[in-house]
């Protein structure tokens, strides 16, 4: 589960927290290994690339990034008008060292949607 957690605003830059929510509803030990790729459209400040975590019996695992939005790329038209901006996240990937797989995403936050190539960030503009 990926939800936008907190957004505020300093100066001309955005700043977010994400949260990444990992469940085990399990009686099993779990052991993962997460990754998280850079991106031009924002700064990260508790960048951190790969850890290893265990996710133990019916417990949750929420792992934050902050994230700092320093560019916006594409903006999403509705026939002639510009409806919303929307801004590819940082890639963030949990492996599964036992089963050998990658989780799925869902995404639970309406400013974010889940795209072909990753989750973006959508801001609506005021027309």
């Amino acid at each position: 589960m990926i939800k936008l957690d907190d957004e505020a605003e300093s100066g001309d830059c955005k700043l977010f927290e994400m949260q990444y929510i990992l469940e085990n509803p399990t009686n099993r030990i779990f052991q993962f290994s997460s990754s998280l790729g850079t991106s031009e459209n924002f700064k990260i400040f508790n960048y951190k690339n790969q850890f290893n975590f265990l996710l133990m019996p019916y417990m949750k695992q929420v792992i934050r990034f902050k994230y700092q939005l320093i560019s916006v790329a594409d903006v999403v038209t509705d026939g002639s008008r510009q409806t919303e901006r929307s801004v590819k996240l940082p890639d963030f990937k949990v492996y599964d060292l036992n089963y050998k797989v990658y989780l799925n995403n869902l995404v639970v936050c309406d400013s974010l949607k889940l795209g072909k190539n990753g989750i973006y960030y959508i801001e609506p503009l005021g027309n």
